[in-house]
């Protein structure tokens, strides 16, 4: 018994220190990836809807509002 418990202990031990030093760390890894690339497309749709923004004001400049009473 004693035998079958130092074997079972063994794989545990090695199942736990693959959670700790490779899968965990991995999966933080991947996290901050996941976070820097949520970041940059964040950035991106604000800096299209901004120019969005601009075009569409330029476009009402240059083109006065049509009276309506005509």
């Amino acid at each position: 018994k004693l035998t079958l418990l130092d074997a079972e202990l063994k794989k545990v031990t090695q199942r736990v220190n693959l959670f700790e030093k490779v899968i965990i760390p991995q999966t933080h890894e991947h996290i901050r990836r996941i976070r820097i690339a949520l970041g940059d497309r964040m950035t991106a749709a604000v800096a299209r809807a901004k120019m969005a923004k601009e075009k569409l004001e330029a476009e009402e400049q240059e083109s006065p509002p049509e009276d309506a009473s005509a």
